[in-house]
């Protein structure tokens, strides 16, 4: 004779015994049962198993750091780990707050990803603070050679003054002159 199970005795043994997630609220909730199938399977049971499994998995593979990277003992140890939670009944209390661990890691990874679409990357910052610290570097070099040219055309104009009969000053002073125009039409 088959044993018939309807789908509330199902719902029961599922969340209620073997889960022991607890009843929300009049106002409703994450992680809690509301009675309504379709919210309880997602917000009770999904979600809090996505995250669930993720921390597992995440800390086993801290937690077995001798394993060099064979997942077979990460994976029993979260295996382990789960059935002790399910079994405890620590299941139901963990529940909602993985369903909002769940939601602020959504709303942390969207303002990450905005962010990096804003802000420009290390990559970006630092080519463009090389290049910018290029052209400040070749501004300073030039302003450096202009003020030695300004010193040097004014030392050739007092050594003209006191020496007004050398004709060797003046073509340097033209030189010089002709040096500093090229410097600052670059």
């Amino acid at each position: 004779m088959p044993i018939e199970i309807s789908e509330e005795l199902l719902y029961d043994l599922v969340f209620r015994a073997i889960l022991k997630v607890p009843e929300c609220g009049p106002d409703g909730g994450w992680g809690c049962l509301t009675g309504e199938p379709t919210h309880d399977l997602i917000f009770a049971f999904f979600l809090p198993h996505i995250v669930l499994f993720i921390f597992l998995f995440v800390i086993m593979g801290a937690a077995t750091p001798g394993s060099n990277g064979k997942k077979g003992i990460q994976v029993l140890f979260s295996i382990g780990v789960y059935i002790f939670l399910i079994y405890t009944g620590y299941y139901g209390l963990l529940a909602s707050w993985l369903v909002i661990w769940m939601a602020l890691t959504v709303f942390i990874g969207l303002a990450y990803f905005f962010m990096a679409k804003i802000l420009p990357s290390p990559d970006k910052t630092a080519k463009i603070g090389k290049h910018v610290g290029g052209y400040v570097k070749k501004s300073w070099d030039r302003d450096k050679k202009l003020r030695k040219i300004d010193r040097d055309i004014q030392e050739i104009n007092n050594l003209i003054r006191e020496n007004p009969g050398n004709t060797r000053l003046p073509k340097l002073l033209a030189e010089l002159k002709m040096e500093r125009n090229k410097i600052q039409s670059r």
